[in-house]
Order: structure tokens, then sequence, then C-alpha cells
């Protein structure tokens, strides 16, 4: 029982970190995307010449063109891999490898937006993201973090 308490403590103090994070670093995510106004690689195809597959993904992303620079996507997947990384190093790599390659196969963001996303939240995770998070804020806890574990 008392590993389960243990394992539970942990989970709690990496979801709030993760949420603490993404929160910090969507502020300067959200202010360079307007300050930028970087086109997306989507809309650098002509239209009707896309794959048939990525026709509804690429009328999605014309409609906000020029929000390509930083990735919020990469920015939240970094967020929570920083997290994650002490318990699961292999799958918090694979979070954000993933993440990125998808966000530059479907043509939503460049290479160094991906990389400018996941800086973003490395320096909000730096900057003191655990200042939002303490681990007496029982409000703050996320429902999955209290469930149960498995003794």
């Amino acid at each position: 029982a008392l590993a389960g308490a243990v394992a539970s403590d942990a989970a709690a103090d990496a979801a709030r970190s993760a949420v603490a994070t993404w929160l910090v670093a969507m502020a300067p995510v959200s202010v360079l995307k307007r300050l930028a106004g970087r086109r997306r690689p989507v809309t650098f195809v002509a239209f009707g010449q896309e794959d048939r597959f990525l026709r509804p993904i690429c009328d999605q992303l014309r409609r906000y063109a020029n929000e390509s620079f930083p990735s919020g996507d990469v920015a939240g997947a970094v967020s929570f891999a920083l997290a994650m990384a002490p318990v699961a190093p292999i799958s918090a790599a694979a979070c954000v490898l993933l993440s990125s390659f998808g966000r530059v196969h479907w043509r939503a963001h460049h290479v160094l937006d991906c990389a400018a996303g996941g800086l973003l939240a490395v320096a909000a995770r730096r900057a003191g993201a655990g200042f939002l998070a303490p681990a007496n804020v029982a409000w703050y806890t996320p429902a999955l973090a209290l469930v149960p574990t498995a003794s």
C-alpha cells in the first residue's frame, strides 16, 4: 500500500509539472505566433495538388496559414516529456520525436518551428513552472494522477 501511495504521489507531481510547464510555455508560443507570422509549409502546395488523404488536414492548416512559428504541439509534447523523462526516458524521447516528425510530415511546421517550440518548453521548465504546481495544492492535482495504482 505504501508503494502505491508513493507511486501515486510521483505521478501527481509529474502531472502537475507537465501541466505547469505547458501553461508557462504557451504564453510565449501564442505571442510569437502572432509576431512571427511565418507561413506554414502546406501553404506552398497548390490547392488541389496535395495528396487526397492530406486534403482535410491541408484545408484546416490553411485557415491558420501564418501561425507556423513556433510549434505549440511540440512545446506540449516536450512539457509532457520533461515530466515523464525521469520515469520513462525512452518513452519521453519517443513522444517528442514522433510529435516533431508528425508536425513536419503533415506540413504543419518547418523543422525550426518544432525546435523553437521544444526550446520554449525547456525554458519554461527552467524558468520556474514548478511555482505554479506546488505539491500541497489539492485542487491542482489532475484526476488521472489520483487513480490508485496496483500494489
